[in-house]
């Protein structure tokens, strides 16, 4: 790893960095969006123009830095030979550890205004004066919410990734920490503050919601819509530059590699599409409640992908619908649709989506359910529910989509909503039936 000194602004190699040893150096590091002129690894070598606008953020970010005791730092424009395939490979696949590592992350907003309030003037206090209880000025909010920053895939492991982050003005002052400000990013992000106060939690999110987080954030590039969620997902892959939303789908594949959350199938799409597999972030944009749950009941099989396809395994059958069952209650903070004390049976909706079909003796060699194992807490907030109540809710509430035959294949009927999430009782059996879920975008 490749550290910048922020008192001679010279880089040294340290091969240490992730030694749990004194030997390895303690460092800062930067996140930000791209200016004009960034100063390059190989700027740093020839010495670089003193007089851009890069080398005059990276002269600041150095002096604060050192003011803060730090002697080393680490910023993406400069510490990275990106003239190498091989070390910006290394480099983003361990993205996440190097800022994971980091005793402290600044958050440079350089469109955050310098005549917005900071420091104690930024908050409002509670009744009490309680610096526990404040709460972030409307204007603070505002400004934040505003940057730019806030609709980058890569500023979204930064944020994530660091224990500790200190959001910074265009001007290099304080505005706040993750910390102090964690409810107001949460209704920035729509990331539950479980989850930005403890990165070590992470995994715990299903990867449905975790999609969700990045399904209104935007890169440069195609493929680093992908490789920007890698440590999200505590998953490596290789980089290829130029195969464009196919990196998406090589993602979705190494996560089902060593994840058996199948809400990685619980997404939506405008159009039409073939497969179990999302082509697209956006997919999941109105995911982000969905909680992934363990069911000892769950016996399905691994899934694989095969050259005809997504193969399935599934139990011969996999639940009875909640359309079957009696009258059941409803679960704390849910929401349903039609009216909530009714008797008879119910049905828990995720959005406006359309209630599933039940099927019929004739239709039933042509249609599959495929239940999911995750559920979906709607009417809840995700930043006051536990996650044992959020798991109690979904233990008993999940989600299923309808395969449909095809050929000597079956494709996702239903790619345009989620259909008939609610409560279903599963069902072991010892036979298993094969399926092949063809998969566009590969």
């Amino acid at each position: 790893m490749r550290l910048i000194n922020t008192t001679t602004l010279q880089p040294k190699v340290f091969d240490t960095v992730f030694d749990d040893t004194n030997k390895s150096p303690s460092f800062a590091i930067l996140s930000h969006r791209w200016g004009l002129n960034e100063v390059t690894y190989q700027d740093l070598l020839r010495g670089p123009d003193v007089n851009t606008l890069g080398y005059r953020k990276l002269w600041e970010l150095c002096r604060f830095a050192r003011g803060r005791g730090a002697e080393w730092i680490w910023s993406d424009t400069c510490c990275i030979d990106r003239t190498s395939s091989v070390e910006l490979s290394e480099a983003i696949n361990s993205m996440w550890t190097y800022y994971r590592k980091a005793t402290e992350c600044y958050a440079y907003l350089s469109d955050v205004p310098s005549d917005m309030p900071r420091g104690g003037e930024i908050w409002a206090r509670g009744i009490n004066g309680d610096k526990d209880r404040r709460r972030m000025n409307p204007q603070g909010v505002q400004a934040l919410a505003g940057s730019v920053w806030f609709t980058r895939g890569w500023t979204l492991q930064e944020l994530l990734a660091p224990k500790h982050v200190l959001f910074l003005n265009k001007d290099w002052a304080p505005l706040g920490t993750k910390a102090d400000m964690a409810s107001e990013l949460s209704e920035i992000t729509r990331i539950p503050i479980r989850y930005l106060v403890a990165p070590e939690r992470i995994l715990e999110a299903s990867v449905a919601m975790r999609m969700s987080w990045v399904s209104r954030r935007v890169t440069t590039r195609e493929e680093d819509t992908a490789y920007c969620l890698l440590g999200i997902f505590d998953v490596n892959m290789p980089l290829l530059y130029g195969e464009g939303r196919k990196a998406f789908m090589r993602l979705q594949l190494e996560i089902l590699k060593k994840s058996h959350d199948s809400s990685l199938f619980a997404w939506t799409a405008d159009q039409p599409q073939r497969g179990l597999l999302a082509l697209w972030p956006t997919a999941f944009a109105r995911s982000g409640r969905i909680m992934h749950f363990d069911s000892e009941d769950d016996d399905r099989l691994p899934y694989s992908m095969t050259n005809r396809g997504l193969e399935l395994r599934l139990p011969s059958n996999t639940g009875v619908p909640f359309e079957d069952m009696d009258h059941f209650g409803s679960p704390p903070g849910a929401q349903w649709e039609g009216e909530e004390r009714r008797s008879g049976p119910r049905r828990l909706m995720l959005g406006p989506y359309a209630p599933m079909k039940m099927q019929t003796p004739n239709t039933q060699k042509m249609s599959k359910r495929f239940m999911l194992s995750c559920g979906v807490c709607r009417g809840v907030d995700m930043n006051k529910c536990t996650t044992i109540g959020l798991r109690r809710i979904a233990q008993n509430y999940s989600g299923g989509i309808t395969l449909a035959r095809s050929g000597s294949g079956w494709i996702r009927a239903d790619c345009a909503n989620l259909e008939g999430w609610g409560r279903y009782v599963p069902r072991r059996e010892n036979t298993h039936t094969l399926y092949y879920v063809p998969q566009q975008g590969m």
